[in-house]
């Protein structure tokens, strides 16, 4: 559709993180829109980056990998992930 996009791909196994190889959040503000894939996995990565993230003021989908409780891990904190995006896919919701 014409649109320009940009991998940010954030290692949701690592503790440090590189700031300088990420875009400041000015830069983010000049988008049209972010998707994030598997905030459940990466939040706290994404609040690290941005400690601001809740301030930049850009439409934001989150698209969750996993569902919402399962045996292995019990309930995902849906009302932190849902904090980090304006809508939230979920697969069987």
């Amino acid at each position: 559709m014409g649109h320009e996009t940009l991998a940010l791909p954030i290692d949701a196994t690592s503790v440090s993180i590189n700031h300088e190889c990420y875009p400041s959040a000015e830069k983010l503000r000049s988008l049209d829109g972010i998707v994030i894939s598997g905030p459940e996995h990466i939040r706290t990565q994404i609040l690290a980056l941005y400690p601001g993230w809740r301030k930049i003021a850009i439409p934001k989908v989150g698209w969750l990998h996993e569902t919402i409780t399962r045996e292995d891990y019990g309930t995902l904190p849906v009302d932190e992930i849902r904090q980090l995006a304006d809508t939230a896919f979920c697969p069987a919701w």
